[in-house]
C-alpha cells in the first residue's frame, strides 16, 4: 500500500509516497507543507508535501501504528498504537519526546487538542485518556464505553 496525493478539484493523482509501505493512518499538517503515516511495521513516516520526499522515519512503537496527528502548530506529531502507548514527537527533528503509557490494550485513535495542550487517545481497553502535552502527565481518564465499537448481529 501506499500513500497517494490527489488534487481535490480535478480528482487527478499527484504523486505516489512509499512503495511497500503498509499504511495504517494518515494526517496532514495545517499549513499542508507535511504529510505523516502510521505503518504496519510500527513506524512513523513523515513526508514534504511539496517535494514528496521522506523527511524521517520515526522509530519506536513495536506494534501497529493505528493512528497519526499533527498539533495545529505543526510542531509536534503523535501517533499510537498496537503495543498500547501514545508517543509524542518532535516535528522538526523527528525526535521521541515522550511515551505516554496508560492504556491496557491497542491504542485506536489520537487527537492534539487546538491550542496544543492536550492529547486524547481512545483505546480497546474502552477508556479515553486525556495527557498533558508538555509533561506527559496523564490529566483525565474517561470511562464508561460498554463495547469496542464492533457491531454484531442481533438474533430476534
Amino acid at each position: 500500500m501506499t500513500v497517494r496525493i490527489w488534487d481535490v478539484s480535478t480528482g487527478a493523482e499527484l504523486n505516489v509516497l512509499g512503495g511497500d509501505l503498509e499504511v495504517i493512518s494518515v494526517a496532514i499538517s495545517r499549513d499542508g507543507r507535511h504529510i505523516v503515516s502510521g505503518s504496519f511495521e510500527g513506524d512513523v513516516w513523515v513526508w514534504d508535501a511539496l517535494t514528496v520526499a521522506e523527511a524521517s522515519v520515526l522509530v519506536g512503537h513495536t506494534g501497529w501504528v493505528k493512528s497519526v496527528a499533527f498539533s495545529t502548530d505543526g510542531l509536534r506529531i503523535v501517533s499510537s498504537s498496537e503495543d498500547k502507548t501514545v508517543r509524542v514527537w518532535d516535528a522538526l527533528t523527528g525526535a521521541e519526546l515522550r511515551v505516554l503509557m496508560g492504556h491496557t490494550s491497542v491504542v485506536k485513535s489520537v487527537a492534539i487538542s487546538s491550542d496544543g495542550m492536550r492529547i486524547v487517545s481512545g483505546s480497546y481497553d474502552k477508556t479515553i485518556r486525556i495527557w498533558d502535552v508538555s509533561t506527559g502527565a496523564e490529566l483525565n481518564v474517561l470511562r464508561g464505553h460498554i463495547s469496542l465499537g464492533i457491531c454484531q448481529q442481533v438474533q430476534s
